[in-house]
């Protein structure tokens, strides 16, 4: 028999951002989370679920199973539920919970405390059908570290347990983006911030580290920001406890779609650092961060690491750049 559900209470529609700010959600497909199995998906497919962007309507579209629907969709007149089995991408504690039915509709559901214990896989049912546009698995990351504390690793990824824990803007993608695995597909899995015209104007994202550790390299990737990269970056970094930043690198020029590889200073390896602060100059779109480092010192990089590592993107244009 299944343990009995723990105690929950509902959130507001507009609450539900800042209830789970501290969380991330465990089953987005940016981050690896799928479905496995299913009762049905007759009029919209599952996977939808999970899906990174928030639901649009559009009134008047139909497909060869009816209207057109951005969620999960089953058949009616079920005679006992529809659920589906969904693999979480990060394995972890569970906090709370999101149901949207459609754009303007979103129900929240906090957990009294989070779960003590860390789930892999969750159980999602509808009853008895019908349709639910996304669901959010909020809570924390069961960290995944190396065995060995000198082999570097990417001290940023979500999947250590690094969180954004703060941002000057995300008007077209969230910082959060920056901690993803892989390239993403296009600019909307990235952090973009609007245009400034303001004079001296910077971007900024805090990331606190998974755990403290010896920065050795910094990757910047700017995969699919063709025409709106950042200038330049700025990367600090912040020892547990101060407030007294320590820069790692300084106002370093960026391009176009490509990744960008920097090797930091050895005196500056030796700080133990907690928190890095991103600085885009002025604004724009950058697609990930990696933050290499080892837990301590002197820092190993394994066979199989990807530090520095140049991966290819298909581009189906060519820029070309007039001189003036």
């Amino acid at each position: 028999m299944a343990n009995k559900a723990p105690a929950n209470h509902p959130i507001a529609a507009d609450k539900i951002d800042e209830t789970f700010k501290d969380y991330i959600d465990l089953a987005v497909s940016t981050r690896g989370g799928k479905v496995l199995t299913l009762t049905d998906e007759w009029f919209a497919e599952a996977k939808n679920l999970l899906a990174p962007t928030a639901p649009i309507s559009c009134p008047g579209r139909f497909v060869p199973t009816g209207a057109w629907y951005d969620g999960w969709e089953t058949r009616r007149h079920n005679p006992h539920f529809d659920w589906c089995v969904i693999e979480l991408g990060y394995a972890g504690k569970i906090a709370g919970f999101e149901v949207a039915l459609e754009p303007s509709t979103r129900h929240g559901f906090q957990l009294e405390k989070p779960t003590e214990e860390e789930f892999t896989h969750i159980r999602f049912c509808m009853y008895p059908d019908g349709g639910v546009a996304r669901l959010r698995v909020f809570g924390t990351v069961h960290k995944v570290f190396p065995e060995n504390k000198h082999e570097i690793y990417d001290l940023a990824s979500a999947a250590a347990g690094s969180t954004i824990v703060g941002f000057s803007d995300a008007h077209y993608g969230h910082p959060s983006n920056l901690l993803l695995p892989g390239r993403g597909h296009d600019m909307s899995d990235g952090w973009e911030t609007k245009r400034s015209r303001t004079p001296g104007h910077v971007d900024y994202a805090d990331i606190k580290l998974g755990q403290p550790g010896h920065v050795t390299n910094i990757e910047i990737d700017t995969a699919h920001y063709k025409g709106n990269p950042p200038k330049a970056v700025t990367v600090a970094g912040f020892e547990i406890g101060s407030d007294v930043p320590i820069l790692l690198l300084d106002q370093m020029p960026l391009t176009p779609h490509r990744q960008h590889f920097f090797e930091v200073k050895a005196d500056l390896t030796e700080k133990r650092i907690a928190t890095i602060k991103v600085i885009m100059i002025p604004d724009g779109g950058i697609k990930r961060v990696r933050i290499w480092g080892a837990s301590q010192l002197p820092a190993v990089q394994p066979e199989n690491s990807l530090m520095g590592v140049r991966q290819e993107l298909p581009d189906e244009h060519t820029w070309h750049v007039k001189k003036h």
